[in-house]
């Protein structure tokens, strides 16, 4: 939570397949606050699809694009934030998720997010053909990554996102009543 304040954005953070962009809409539905998408706003401002711009431009101009927009998305209304995974990969995305967001670590077993990935008909420009050896070398990398940020971690398996938005409601309203208590 933000030093001083009450209310804060709730950032999902995670892998690929983690839930982000499923359980973002039913959490923000239970907050009643809008839904922001990180990757959303960068194929909005780019005005195409985020495997596009991973193949036009490459990595660091997505990455680039990808902080510009958690920036936009702390800086706006309080809203439910869902995330790319690799949004902890820079120091200053970091940086600003501790000091301006609730952060939720959403996480699963690498072979259930490799199943979800394999049901999902959207691209994930960073996993390609070796998508388990990436999506493990990617968790090696990342997991500390997230435990930096998060205020919470949940862990999806075998969750609905009905009961994982639940717990994430829990998890923030109890940070609130602490910090209004300190």
């Amino acid at each position: 939570m933000t030093q001083g304040s009450a209310e804060c954005p709730v950032v999902l953070v995670g892998l690929s397949g983690a839930g982000k962009s499923t359980v973002g809409p039913v959490l923000a539905a239970r907050l009643g606050r809008p839904l922001c998408d990180t990757d959303a706003l960068v194929a909005h401002a780019a005005a195409m699809p985020v495997p596009m711009i991973f193949a036009t431009h490459g990595e660091a101009i997505f990455r680039e694009r990808e902080a510009e927009a958690l920036a936009k998305a702390l800086a706006g209304e309080l809203a439910v934030v869902a995330t790319g995974g690799g949004i902890v990969l820079r120091p200053a995305n970091r940086q600003l998720l501790r000091e301006h967001a609730f952060v939720v670590w959403l996480d699963a077993p690498d072979g259930l997010l490799l199943a979800r990935l394999r049901t999902d008909a959207e691209q994930r420009p960073l996993l390609g053909a070796e998508a388990a050896t990436r999506l493990a070398t990617m968790r090696a990398a990342r997991a500390h990554l997230y435990a930096e940020v998060a205020h919470v971690t949940v862990e999806t398996s075998g969750l609905t996102p009905e009961t994982i938005a639940d717990q994430i409601v829990a998890a923030y309203t109890d940070a609130l009543v602490r910090e209004r208590r300190s």
